[in-house]
């Protein structure tokens, strides 16, 4: 994760989350996490993740049966959120 945060920032100082999620489409190592996720988007096409609070994201992992759920790392309004099952 660090390394490709990196890698990142060298290319986009100000990476927003559409930018993001364009150099997630262009890493071929992500390629089959990217099909899944888009095969369990809504039909709506919306995308409420970029909606929900960290505590919402805890609240549903929790409610989804992980155990423990927490935020690990930020960087400015951006969170990574772990969950263990």
């Amino acid at each position: 994760m660090g390394r490709r945060h990196a890698e990142r920032l060298h290319a986009l100082a100000h990476e927003d989350w559409d930018s993001w999620w364009t150099a997630v489409a262009e890493d071929p190592e992500l390629a089959d996490l990217l099909a899944e996720r888009r095969r369990r988007e809504p039909a709506t096409g919306t995308d409420c993740a970029a909606r929900l609070s960290v505590s919402a994201h805890e609240r549903l992992l929790r409610q989804a049966g992980f155990g423990h759920a927490g935020a690990v790392r930020q960087y400015g309004d951006s969170h990574v959120v772990v969950a263990v099952r």
